[in-house]
C-alpha cells in the first residue's frame, strides 16, 4: 500500500470535517426535508394526499358529517353565510383538509366551545353531550391527520466548526498538537455566541485556509518520504593529492545512513623492493589496504571498499601505509641527538591536515616512495534503514496484516471516518474515498506504507 494514496483519502475525509459537516446531525434513515414553499415559515405544513378523508374511506367527510351540523345549529348565525363576526367565518371550510390546513383557527374554536364562551349568553347553549361530541370529532380529525401525515421538518442547517472546535477536533481525531485554526478568519458571532450554525458562514478565503490546514495537518501526522536513491558523488576539494608519509589525502562529504562504496584512483612512484600500499579510510576508520601497482596517471588503479555510514558529514581519504626513502648519498651525517626529531622533514608534512598549513608536497627525487591520489568517488546509500515513523502515523495507518492494498485502504478509511463522524459508516460512504485511492494507484505512486502495526 502506498502512503501517497492514503494522503488523498485522508484529505477527502478531512475536507468533510473542515467544511464543518456533521453527519450525526441527521439520521441516515430520515430523508431530507423538502423546502417550504407555502404557509408560515414557522409552521410548515405536512404533506397529505389531497382528497383524503379522515376516516380513510370514501363518502362524507368527518367535518360534513359530525362537525358542520353543530356549527350550523350554534355558530352559523354569526360566523357564516357572509357574516364574519370577530373576524371568523366558517364559509371556507368544506372538508377535513380545509380544517386541518387552518389548525390555529380550530384550536381557538375548541377553546371557546370548551370554556362555554361560545355561543354567547344571549344564544341558546348546546347540551353538554353535544359539546363533548363535537370536541371529540375535532380532536379525532387532527389526531388521524397527525398519525398519517409526513411532516416537513423545515430546513436543516449544515453547520461548520468554529475555530476552537476545529482545533480541538484535529487534536482528538488526528493526534497532533497543532492549532491550524489560529490562522483562520475570526468566526461570525450571533446573539453573543460563535457556534450558531445559521451565523457561521464559509467564505472563499476560509475555504482556502481549510485546504492549507489539511496539508499542514497531514504533513505533521503522516511521514511521507521516498528512500534515498544511490548516487555517485566526487570529492572535489582534495588539496593534497600526493604523499610520501602516512598522511591522509581526501576530503569531506555528507552521508545518509546506509551502505556506501568508496572508490579511489591512485598510482605510485615505486621505490624499494615492495609496491606502495594504500589504505582507504572513512570517518577515521581503516577500511581496506591495497597494493598499488600503477606507476602512471593514465593507468591509475581503482581501489574500492564498502562501508556502512551514519548520517552526517565525514572525512574520506587514502593513506600510504608503507612509506620508504633511500638514503641520500650527498647528505651530511646528522648532528642532532637521535632523541631530538627533525624540525621539518624533507618530504611529507610537518603539521596540518588535508594539505593545510604546514603541508610540504613531496618531490619525486627517485629515492622516495610517493602515493598519488587522482580522485575519490562515493556511491550510495544502499540498503538505507526504514524511516522512523511517529506514533501518530502508526495509529492512522495501522491495518490488518496480509490484506490486499485496496482492502487495507478501506480498513484505514473506515476506522478514521467512524471516529470523524462519531458513528459507524456505511460501505457506500467509504467507496468515494476509495475511488480517490484508485486514481492515485493509476498515477503510479512509489512510496510504500511501513509494515502493519497494531492500532491503538
Amino acid at each position: 500500500m502506498r502512503i501517497q494514496h492514503l494522503l488523498f483519502l485522508l484529505l477527502a475525509l478531512g475536507l468533510l470535517l473542515l467544511l464543518g459537516m456533521e453527519p450525526t446531525a441527521r439520521s441516515a434513515d430520515v430523508p431530507a426535508a423538502p423546502a417550504v414553499t407555502s404557509g408560515s415559515a414557522d409552521t410548515p405544513k405536512p404533506e397529505i394526499a389531497v382528497g383524503a378523508h379522515a376516516d380513510g374511506h370514501g363518502g362524507e367527510s368527518t367535518y360534513q358529517k359530525e362537525i358542520r351540523p353543530f356549527l350550523a345549529k350554534h355558530c352559523f348565525a354569526c360566523h357564516a353565510n357572509g357574516k364574519k363576526k370577530g373576524d371568523l367565518s366558517f364559509d371556507k371550510f368544506m372538508d377535513d383538509m380545509s380544517v386541518f390546513n387552518d389548525r390555529k383557527v380550530w384550536d381557538d374554536v375548541q377553546q371557546m366551545v370548551q370554556s362555554h364562551e361560545m355561543p354567547p349568553d344571549k344564544r341558546p347553549k348546546p347540551d353538554p353531550a353535544e359539546v363533548e361530541a363535537v370536541l371529540k370529532s375535532i380532536h379525532g380529525l387532527f389526531d388521524r391527520f397527525d398519525q398519517t401525515a409526513k411532516p416537513n421538518v423545515g430546513r436543516v442547517t449544515i453547520r461548520r466548526l468554529n475555530r476552537t472546535e476545529y482545533n480541538n477536533t484535529i487534536r482528538d481525531l488526528v493526534g497532533v498538537d497543532f492549532k491550524p485554526a489560529d490562522d483562520f478568519p475570526a468566526d461570525d458571532v450571533g446573539y453573543g455566541f460563535d457556534n450558531i450554525g445559521d451565523v457561521l458562514s464559509i467564505t472563499p478565503l476560509l475555504l482556502e485556509k481549510y485546504l492549507n490546514a489539511a496539508e499542514q495537518i497531514l504533513d505533521q501526522a503522516i511521514v511521507v518520504m521516498d528512500p534515498p536513491k544511490p548516487t555517485r558523488s566526487q570529492i572535489g576539494a582534495i588539496r593534497a593529492n600526493a604523499a610520501s608519509t602516512a598522511f591522509e589525502m581526501g576530503g569531506t562529504i555528507s552521508f545518509e545512513e546506509g551502505d556506501y562504496i568508496i572508490r579511489c584512483r591512485v598510482f605510485a612512484d615505486q621505490v624499494g623492493d615492495e609496491p606502495a600500499k594504500a589504505m582507504i579510510r572513512a570517518a577515521g576508520k581503516e577500511l581496506k589496504e591495497f597494493a598499488v601497482k600503477a606507476t602512471t596517471q593514465p593507468r591509475a588503479d581503482t581501489i574500492e571498499a564498502k562501508v556502512r555510514m551514519k548520517a552526517g558529514t565525514s572525512r574520506v581519504g587514502v593513506t600510504l601505509t608503507n612509506p620508504f626513502s633511500l638514503p641520500d648519498p650527498t647528505s651530511k651525517p646528522a648532528t642532532q641527538p637521535a632523541t631530538q626529531p627533525a624540525t621539518r622533514p624533507a618530504n611529507g608534512f610537518n603539521r596540518g591536515f588535508g594539505g593545510g598549513r604546514g603541508f610540504v608536497a613531496p618531490v619525486n627525487d627517485g629515492r622516495t616512495r610517493i602515493l598519488h591520489l587522482q580522485g575519490i568517488e562515493v556511491e550510495g546509500p544502499f540498503d538505507p534503514p526504514p524511516p522512523q515513523l511517529p506514533e501518530v502515523h502508526k495509529r492512522l495507518m495501522a491495518h490488518t496484516d496480509g490484506l490486499a492494498p485496496r482492502d487495507a485502504a478501506r480498513e484505514i478509511v473506515t476506522r478514521f471516518a467512524t471516529r470523524a463522524f462519531r458513528r459507524p459508516v456505511r460501505p457506500e460512504e467509504v467507496e468515494p474515498c476509495l475511488r480517490m485511492y484508485d486514481v492515485a494507484e493509476r498515477q503510479g505512486s512509489t512510496t510504500r506504507i511501513p509494515p502493519p502495526v497494531s492500532c491503538l
